[in-house]
């Protein structure tokens, strides 16, 4: 199987570097992967601006994944920008890291948390977990404030 880990954030030699060594130990034996940046968009997604100045990018990421003979996508973010659109201009299957992850501890728990860096994020994770279906298993979304000299978490319960 061959396919295409699109990394939906501009080029950075260091994040691909990690995305490689990553996705080579996970991928089963006689898998064959591809790795592609952005060359248009953000450094980072951290919300939901990023998200909306990342799409096009990433959808014609995906497109070229398909043109290019890969089996299948995967959006390595846990926002997953243009997930939704993506599946549909293309005919393979595409994954978000961060729909993945939340359905696998949808299904190792009854509720879960996100622990994330900064608190400005907290709403973008409501919102990933709203997109996926899975707000009703949301527990919490924890911050952990890595400006100040020592960690502090900062909570946000689901409504």
């Amino acid at each position: 199987m061959k396919i295409c880990v699109v990394i939906p954030v501009l080029h950075s030699e260091d994040l691909v570097a990690k995305a490689v060594g990553e996705y080579t130990r996970a991928a089963a034996p006689g898998t064959k992967l591809a790795f592609t940046a952005l060359d248009v968009g953000t450094y980072t997604i951290e919300s939901e601006f990023d998200i909306v100045l990342n799409q096009p990018a990433t959808l014609r990421a995906v497109q070229n994944a398909e043109a290019t003979g890969n089996q299948a996508a995967i959006l390595a973010c846990f926002g997953d920008p243009a997930g939704a659109a993506a599946k549909e201009v293309s005919a393979i299957p595409v994954v978000g890291e961060g729909e993945a992850a939340l359905h696998y501890c949808s299904l190792l728990a009854s509720r879960f948390s996100i622990i994330t860096v900064r608190e400005q994020t907290i709403p973008f994770m409501f919102n990933a977990t709203r997109r996926t279906g899975l707000e009703a298993k949301l527990a919490s979304v924890r911050a952990v404030d890595r400006s100040e000299e020592r960690r502090v978490g900062k909570e946000c319960r689901s409504r």
